[in-house]
């Protein structure tokens, strides 16, 4: 690990916090290891969006917890085109669609 590897965020929970940080830092990622790193960032949302749709209800992560299944798979869905276009490097695109997830992760459930 070198120093500028502590500074790295680590992506623990499925929140809109933890997805809007993502965001901005995606937008103002300037070189190949930012986005290699942002990219990384992703996959480990696409990730717990797997677990808290195969997770029993009580599995605390974050507003996951109070999204539908049929949210969750959508969400995923907008994680997935969000990692795709930041490999083609069209960074607005893939902050537009972390916006989207952030969004519904804000709502209020009932």
């Amino acid at each position: 690990m070198t120093p500028d590897d502590i500074d790295e965020p680590v992506i623990e929970r499925l929140d809109a916090d933890t997805v809007s940080g993502l965001r901005d830092r995606l937008l103002l990622a300037t070189g190949f290891r930012e986005l290699v790193a942002r990219e990384s960032e992703m996959d480990a949302l696409f990730t717990l969006v797997d677990i808290a749709i195969s997770a029993p209800p009580a599995v605390p992560l974050g507003a996951a917890i109070v999204c539908s299944k049929e949210e969750l798979i959508d969400i995923r869905s907008l994680i997935f085109s969000a990692h795709d276009l930041t490999h083609d490097n069209d960074l607005k695109g893939a902050a537009e669609l972390l916006d989207q997830v952030a969004t519904r992760l804000r709502r209020p459930r009932h």
